[in-house]
């Protein structure tokens, strides 16, 4: 087992250990492999090896050629919380001298300590949260078995000063009845509730992402999802428009890549006026005498990938017609300037975000259709997918019919239970319920 590999040779001035591992790795040469320390040949010929990384960049290309490549997705939540429950909470327990059982926490409880205090593919930060409560239950305990004991001491000592006739077997048996009470105030059992986990570890470090509705208010903003080695995210897009010349300005801590989207969504934007039912000669002076601001929030994180096109184009034809998006829909994909969406990676990853956003509905491009084997069956369950080919499907499925006014798409974000559907079918957000989408999913 050959654990971390992405870190060898890292800041190291006495050669880079990749550069042995290309002949040991290899079954043409590692036959006679000879070490330079013992000057020895090995066969290594029938060996397998099994080696780990957290990210493939830092692997040399020619010692990548040599592996077969697996990947492993991180935990969802859900995987987290059962890990937890089974594994983690119980050794934490054993570890600081709490009895079986004593410490409990509810899936609720779960929920909040991971979502709200962890953000990693694994469970290791999770273990030391969950550390840190048990020292805390654990000097609980041991203060309240010292306060119990001492209370019971005392109240047997003042029994035997009032009763001076009383045998001596008496005393023995009230330190024992006041061992008793403070082994039982010991092991009582503890359910922690959210509150406790807050008083103990302080405010949450992370936002739950369960503000969508909230946050899609105006033209212009659309909801996305991105993958990253911490497990799927939602990505908000922000489009304002100002008076200028036809700039665009793009913030957010974005790289080349996604750059390179907004580029792309612009110019189909451009060359498909008349299909987005704007007046050409309107659009051309909207573009040309007004300057685009496109944002994506959370500017400390870096962003990039190609899979925020379908999400840029739908922020920006919101903005130009005055359509609301759907503030129950998620969608990634990439898109090209001849209006096709693509297919993306990370699928699982970001279909579980969205999911834990409270969003219902994600379009997926086509191409992706055979990712979605891979979700939890709670998800699948509760969600449904549009599958796209054609940015066209987006704009149809992800704006606010026409005739449905600003005022009452954004009045329904408060979700009361009164569901009128629209003509065409299609959802408006939260009150408009949408028409059951097949998977094709077996």
């Amino acid at each position: 087992m050959l654990d971390e590999v992405d870190k060898l040779g890292r800041n190291s001035y006495n050669g880079d250990p990749s550069s042995a591992l290309l002949e040991v790795l290899d079954p043409e040469q590692n036959g006679a492999f000879r070490d330079h320390f013992l000057a020895v040949p090995f066969n290594l010929s029938q060996v397998l090896f099994i080696a780990t990384a957290n990210e493939m960049e830092g692997i040399p290309r020619p010692l990548r050629d040599r592996m077969e490549v697996i990947e492993l997705t991180g935990y969802t939540v859900d995987d987290k919380v059962a890990i937890a429950a089974r594994h983690l909470l119980p050794k934490q327990v054993a570890l600081h001298g709490l009895s079986p059982g004593q410490l409990s926490l509810g899936e609720e409880e779960l929920d909040h300590l991971i979502s709200g205090y962890t953000r990693e593919a694994g469970v290791r930060e999770l273990e030391r949260k969950l550390g840190a409560l048990c020292r805390a239950i654990a000097a609980n305990v041991s203060e309240a078995g010292e306060a119990a004991s001492e209370a019971a001491a005392a109240a047997a000592a003042a029994a035997g000063g009032a009763d001076e006739g009383a045998p001596s077997e008496g005393g023995g048996g009230s330190e024992a009845a006041a061992a008793a009470e403070a082994a039982t105030a010991a092991a009582a059992p503890i359910a922690l509730s959210v509150a406790d986990i807050e008083r103990v570890l302080g405010p949450p470090r992370f936002e739950p992402r369960r503000d969508v509705a909230r946050r899609i208010t105006k033209p212009g903003i659309a909801l996305g999802l991105a993958a990253t080695v911490f497990g799927g995210e939602t990505l908000f897009v922000e489009v304002e428009q100002v008076a200028g010349k036809g700039a665009v300005q793009m913030t957010g801590n974005i790289k080349e890549v996604m750059q390179e989207s907004v580029k792309a969504a612009l110019t189909w934007i451009r060359a498909n006026v008349a299909e987005l039912g704007l007046a050409k000669t309107a659009s051309e002076a909207l573009l040309n005498t007004t300057d685009l601001h496109i944002h994506f929030p959370e500017g400390a994180t870096p962003k990039d990938g190609p899979s925020a096109g379908v999400t840029i184009t739908t922020a920006l034809t919101s903005l130009l017609t005055g359509r609301l998006v759907r503030n129950d829909v998620a969608m990634t994909g990439e898109i090209t300037l001849r209006g096709l969406v693509l297919p993306v990676g990370g699928i699982k990853e970001k279909v579980v975000a969205a999911h834990r956003a409270g969003v219902r509905t994600v379009l997926l491009p086509q191409a992706n259709e055979k990712d979605l084997r891979e979700l939890p069956q709670k998800v699948l369950d509760e969600m449904q997918f549009e599958l796209v080919s054609d940015v066209r499907e987006v704009i149809r499925a992800a704006l606010v019919p026409a005739d449905v006014t600003e005022a009452e798409a954004a009045g329904s974000a408060s979700g009361d239970g009164s569901e009128p559907a629209t003509d065409d079918g299609r959802q408006v957000p939260l009150s408009h319920p949408l028409p059951s989408v097949p998977t094709g999913v077996p």
